[in-house]
């Protein structure tokens, strides 16, 4: 049972006389276990609630337009217990983290609950059948799943449970229940590359469309690997293979189907020495949350941005713009041509080395505070420009634990953290936006 936090004057729910601090036990006679059921008897208009207040349970019946929120604020968002990831997988990321940081840096979860509130991949392995089927049941829709590959061998090695060998039999439910969903591949040299590699997407490809896309993304190795797997990172003659095949395969699919369906991320085209990929004009990149289209997007944004500026900017101005080495490239490209339309302006980009985690980590939302400040030490600008995915979502902390306010106080001038969007980055770089940064 979960307990009712609050109810919406004048709700569905609150004219029926539910009220804060009942229990829902059963809705249609259903169990009611989560926020899932909840967005499911929603879209009903006639539901019959049993709840329970004081040890007495009473039915209300509900009648109302199909799709209208009942008015309903329950004590979790997700309420049971999150479910555990179940595997030992050989490129666990969470297993290459040093030790004593903050707790919630070393949580495994496999909820696939998650994957449709927060977007996160999810394996499919700790369920049993009755859960399973709720997925169906409940038309949840579409889910992120991390396949790595479809022979079952291979994918219950990488991931160290046998369970994990039935990844087809599982899609195929999926697709027979009209669920539709996107899958990952994360791609160890070795393990599942190569054939491995081309197998996966000829059987994922065969379950289109309930598989809407693969994104294929290059295993990320800290240097905290102390017994664990001997994995190693592709290297560019590899990654650029991988790539031609990729993108082969892409070519098959849009003859066929008209859909691109397997991409590989934007690092993958950093570790083969590559341009980022430019996608024609309406292709959706429906994987940026696996850094898929990440650069292409950016680069359109900032262009567009680019024909809206004014002629001169106010007076001189003097940035510094810190990201990592995978973006460095291509921050010191578009900081050239604005310098050479700017005279005014003056930007110096930052490659910062990942110290804290190792060579192997380019990307710039795995960089700490302390890494940043050792990078900029004896520099001297007008404002810092920081990525804003360096920042908890939602808080203005670092991966090591220092928060904004005093990276800010220690680097001595304002830092103002950007969002991963070119026209964000362009204001901010000419200081055209109404943007604040942090104060010294």
């Amino acid at each position: 049972m979960i307990r009712i936090v609050s109810v919406a004057p004048r709700s569905p729910a609150g004219r029926a006389g539910l009220r804060p601090g009942m229990e829902l036990v059963s809705v249609n006679g259903e169990t009611f276990r989560d926020f899932i059921d909840l967005e499911y008897f929603e879209s009903m208009a006639e539901l019959t609630l049993l709840a329970r207040e004081n040890g007495v349970e009473r039915q209300y019946v509900i009648r109302k337009p199909a799709y209208t929120p009942l008015g309903l604020e329950m004590e979790d968002a997700v309420y049971p217990p999150e479910r555990q990831c179940a595997n030992h997988c050989i490129f666990c990321f969470v297993d290459q983290m040093p030790c004593h940081m903050r707790p919630s840096l070393y949580g495994k979860d496999d909820d696939w609950r998650y994957s449709l509130l927060f977007g996160n991949y999810v394996t499919l392995t700790n369920l049993g059948d009755r859960e399973f089927q709720r997925i169906i049941d409940r038309g949840v829709s579409p889910l992120n799943i991390s396949v790595h590959a479809t022979d079952g061998a291979v994918r219950a090695a990488m991931m160290g449970n046998p369970r994990a060998a039935s990844i087809m039999e599982q899609l195929r439910r999926l697709q027979a229940g009209g669920i539709q969903f996107h899958c990952q591949v994360v791609l160890c040299p070795g393990h599942n590359d190569g054939p491995v590699l081309q197998r996966t997407l000829e059987d994922l490809w065969s379950l289109y469309p309930a598989a809407q896309s693969v994104a294929v993304v290059p295993v990320g190795l800290t240097r905290f690997r102390e017994g664990l797997e001997g994995l190693r990172l592709p290297t560019a003659e590899e990654m650029g293979r991988t790539i031609d095949a990729i993108e082969a395969f892409s070519r098959r699919c849009l003859e066929e189907k008209q859909e691109h369906f397997c991409y590989a991320s934007d690092e993958c085209y950093q570790l083969a020495g590559r341009p980022w990929p430019r996608y024609e004009d309406g292709c959706h990149t429906p994987q940026l949350s696996n850094g898929v289209g990440l650069f292409h997007d950016l680069l359109t944004e900032y262009e567009a941005a680019l024909e809206e500026l004014p002629p001169r900017l106010d007076g001189p101005r003097r940035v510094l713009l810190a990201t990592g080495v995978s973006a460095a490239s291509t921050m010191e490209e578009l900081t050239r041509g604005l310098m050479d339309r700017y005279p005014e302006l003056s930007c110096q980009v930052v490659t910062v080395r990942n110290r804290f985690f190792g060579d192997t980590i380019t990307v710039a939302g795995l960089l700490t505070a302390r890494d940043i400040l050792h990078s900029i030490q004896g520099l001297q600008a007008d404002v810092l420009l920081i990525p804003q995915v360096c920042l908890r979502d939602g808080e203005d902390v670092f991966l090591d634990d220092i928060t904004l306010e005093a990276f800010a106080e220690a680097v001595g001038f304002p830092v103002l953290p950007v969002e991963n969007d070119g026209a964000a980055l362009l204001m901010a770089l000419t200081g055209l936006a109404d943007c604040e940064g942090m104060e010294r």
